[in-house]
């Protein structure tokens, strides 16, 4: 009787021992699970800043594109008009 009460009492020791284990171990894996959540969301914000930054990076090349036509089409436009009055002369 002696000692089934012994091998009881080591086998609920060993399996509070197990217990405090598995606890420390799913504290830990939360916890990285944790880190990685903040990593995760932290790429998130910078691929959404990277996208906004791209979009507005291609319409101020788009305006530059437009303002460079726009002068070249001022400067071409009163060269045409002396060439075409000078060949009806």
């Amino acid at each position: 009787m002696l000692k089934q009460l012994y091998e009881l009492f080591v086998s609920v020791l060993t399996m509070v021992q197990r217990l405090q284990r598995l606890e420390q171990t799913v504290e830990k894996q939360s916890g990285r699970t944790n880190e990685l959540a903040e990593l995760v969301h932290r790429l998130a914000r910078e691929q959404q800043y990277a996208a906004e930054r791209a979009v507005y990076e291609r319409k101020i090349m788009l305006q530059d594109i437009e303002i460079r036509l726009l002068k070249e089409k001022l400067q071409l436009s009163p060269h045409t008009e002396e060439k075409q009055d000078n060949e009806e002369n």
